[in-house]
């Protein structure tokens, strides 16, 4: 007999929905081949702002969470909403959540809580599943460890640490950094990102460049992201301005979208560089890879990142990197693949581009170098919750014991034989 698979609900807010199908794509990805060896259901919790729109944050943009009838492939998910205001209600914010979180984390019954993103989906999650009596083991993905504003934020971030269970980042550098925030060493390790080497594998360049309409001849670079401001897309046009005056067959693709969108116009517009920057939207996997195989290298110079995977699958496809040395990043990027620059820093940056795009590189090393999938990013990730469940198990059974213990009658001591006088 086959043992049973364990039931565990993963907590989430970086999930896809129908307005933006590709949102954490890493998180999907992994939680989708989890599914195939474990018993797994998602809870999605959706922050919603008061109505008027000048409330939101800039950088969040919300849309009512899914109903019942969205769903998406090999994996069980549901979405709800909890209330939270701009700026006065995050430190309560774990709260709200978990206030929401509870309910159905009882009606699902699971024997361990998974968290991906430390504060407050983390912090609901561990203080939710500890009333409940199960483990949790919570993921630090990026910015929710290494950018943790104020006082009150670190000492609710840093709770969701110490109390979680086990704590897994998706790279080295981030798991330094949680354990600074109260991680502890020996309950904590890194799992890194995986990718789809069906889709993300070297292809010949001539033949995407001519499906995706790009000149032979030209020389491409490629950023895939979100266009704003912490991607290191201002430094990244200021870049571009520069070497297109040097480099006349220079072109850059935009794969992304965000806030910065009327900002790329308007450059375009001083610059009268429309001819060689196009901005393409957000792409499914399959058209993304495409991108990558025509591209000369692929440029992500962000100011902060955890395990990015516009870095892996570029790899995977024999393209070089150049991106800024923060997060992982320096775990992915070495000098035979790629070519790091401090962040927030254009002339760096442009020297970089230059030096990468004059160099000489050898496509099938740089695959062969990058071949993790995300069932190996699922594997380790069971791995560390079926250790914790069976700890978490054990240390029951001790309780267990002590308390049977505790009210078993005393044995009644033998009494001294009466003295005879």
């Amino acid at each position: 007999m086959q043992p049973r698979k364990p039931r565990i609900v993963v907590v989430t807010p970086n999930f896809p929905i129908p307005e933006e199908p590709y949102r954490g794509r890493p998180v999907y990805e992994t939680v989708r081949s989890l599914a195939s060896m474990a018993s797994v259901k998602v809870l999605c919790p959706v922050a919603k702002y008061p109505a008027p729109a000048w409330l939101h944050p800039r950088s969040y943009r919300y849309y009512p969470a899914p109903q019942s009838d969205f769903s998406l492939p090999n994996v069980d998910v549901q979405y709800f909403e909890y209330p939270v205001f701009p700026y006065l209600s995050r430190p309560l914010n774990g709260s709200l959540c978990r206030q929401k979180l509870m309910p159905l984390l009882k009606n699902e019954q699971p024997q361990l809580v998974l968290a991906y993103w430390l504060y407050p989906v983390g912090y609901a999650a561990v203080t939710a599943a500890k009333e409940l009596g199960v483990p949790t083991v919570v993921v630090g993905r990026g910015s929710d460890v290494c950018c943790v504003d104020g006082i009150v934020l670190r000492q609710l971030t840093r709770r969701t640490l110490s109390q979680a269970s086990h704590v897994i980042t998706v790279s080295e550098e981030l798991r330094r950094r949680a354990i600074q925030l109260g991680a502890r060493p020996s309950r904590s390790k890194a799992v890194p990102n995986g990718c789809d080497l069906s889709v993300f594998y070297p292809a010949a360049k001539a033949h995407t460049r001519a499906h995706l309409g790009l000149p032979d001849s030209s020389e491409v670079i490629l950023f895939v992201g979100r266009l704003v401001q912490s991607k290191g897309v201002r430094e990244l046009l200021t870049a571009f301005e520069g070497l297109s005056a040097k480099r006349k067959r220079l072109s850059m693709v935009l794969a992304g979208e965000g806030d910065l969108e009327p900002e790329i116009v308007a450059f375009l517009q001083r610059t009268g560089l429309q001819d060689r920057l196009r901005v393409v939207g957000p792409c499914p996997p399959v058209q993304i890879a495409q991108w990558i195989n025509a591209a000369d290298l692929v440029c992500l110079p962000s100011y902060s990142e955890g395990c990015p995977n516009a870095i892996i699958e570029a790899l995977a496809c024999g393209r070089p990197v150049v991106s800024t040395a923060v997060g992982g990043v320096a775990e992915l990027v070495n000098s035979r693949n790629g070519v790091l620059v401090a962040p927030r820093d254009a002339q760096a940056l442009t020297r970089a581009l230059d030096a990468a795009l004059e160099g000489s590189w050898e496509a099938e090393s740089i695959s062969n170098s990058s071949r993790r999938t995300w069932s190996d990013a699922a594997q380790e990730t069971l791995s560390i919750c079926e250790s914790v469940l069976s700890t978490f198990h054990i240390a029951e059974d001790r309780i267990s014991l002590a308390d049977d213990r505790a009210i078993l009658p005393s044995t009644p001591q033998s009494q001294p034989a009466p003295t005879s006088f």
